[in-house]
């Protein structure tokens, strides 16, 4: 089915998805548990269905597949804007949602490899900034995940994989819950709480997750509209969103492109910045001073901002003098 997936996007149909725990034959409790993760993190259309007479596979039908759906479906709910705004890409431009490996990384020829031992077709990319690596295998509680010569960072943690830059191979920890996915460096994605639904969704705040590359910097955009009309018009609103450092200091762009749909919450109650070497001093959003938070342990950098509109220009700031290097604010043109 990923394959198909991801066929189906080549083909220009990006709204596609197989049956979460098969249609035909009776599933298992472990198998179910595993393609919702693949289904929220790999089927644009993703629902679970089978046919008369084989048995009950809703997701309540086991406690342990509840669980690991409530938390698989939660991270997919939570990108729904990142995935939205890759369906309007995909309608105004004819690009991908769900892609494979090699879209991003053609030069990489690893990327290529279609057969037992490699495994890389069944890894895939969420646009060109999510990398997913889900366990197929009966029993298994790892996985061996490919990453391309790039920068990443888990994307639930926060935390770097040590990759150097370089292309690797590295067996990742995946107990039965856990999906891995990783950002990749450059990125900046917009992300809202999850609801129970879609519709509560998006009465939800916002948060935006910057990953910065290996030249501390980061791109990214958000495509906003009601989400039920055919015939949008002029009632869209597009942002573009950059990031770049200087040694410890460093600024974060949002700029409103377009304004012509205002979604049921503006609040942006966080902003986080992956990849930064070292604590800074001060940190700023729209010229006001906030108080910083900093992980040690994944070097990252985050603030809240519930002053902050997603349909408005934002501006984020950081430097400063800390633990003997001097940073200092500096001007940035785009």
């Amino acid at each position: 089915s990923i394959s198909g997936v991801l066929s189906m996007q080549i083909f220009g149909i990006p709204l596609v998805g197989a049956d979460v725990c098969g249609f035909a034959d009776d599933t298992s409790e472990e198998l179910c548990g595993r393609w919702i993760q693949v289904g929220a993190l790999g089927y644009p259309f993703c629902r679970v269905h089978n046919s008369i007479g084989s048995a009950s596979q809703e997701l309540y039908v086991w406690d342990s597949v509840a669980d690991i759906s409530r938390k698989a479906l939660a991270l997919r709910y939570s990108l729904l804007p990142y995935i939205y705004t890759l369906f309007h890409h995909a309608h105004s431009e004819g690009s991908t949602v769900m892609r494979p490996v090699f879209f991003e990384f053609p030069q990489d020829t690893t990327t290529w490899k279609i057969d037992k031992q490699w495994k890389i077709d069944k890894q895939w990319m969420i646009g060109s900034s999510l990398l997913v690596s889900p366990v197929l295998d009966q029993g298994a509680t790892s996985v061996s995940a490919y990453f391309p010569a790039a920068r990443w960072y888990d994307f639930v943690s926060g935390k770097e994989v040590q990759t150097e830059g370089k292309q690797q191979w590295i067996t990742l920890d995946a107990p039965r819950d856990v999906i891995p996915v990783h950002i990749r460096g450059g990125s900046i994605l917009v992300l809202q709480k999850p609801g129970y639904t879609i519709t509560d969704s998006r009465k939800n705040p916002f948060s935006l997750l910057v990953a910065l590359d290996e030249q501390g910097s980061a791109v990214g955009n958000l495509y906003l509209d009601d989400g039920d009309s055919i015939n949008v018009g002029d009632k869209l609103t597009a942002i573009s969103y950059s990031a770049s450092t200087r040694g410890n200091t460093g600024k974060f762009l949002g700029a409103v492109v377009r304004k012509g749909f205002t979604p049921e919450t503006t609040v942006v109650e966080r902003i986080s910045v992956l990849g930064v070497s070292s604590k800074p001093a001060w940190m700023k959003v729209n010229g006001d001073e906030v108080t910083i938070e900093y992980d040690d342990a994944t070097h990252a950098l985050s603030c809240n901002t519930s002053s902050v509109r997603i349909d408005e220009d934002v501006t984020v700031t950081w430097g400063g003098q800390m633990d003997g290097l001097l940073c200092w604010e500096y001007t940035h043109t785009h």
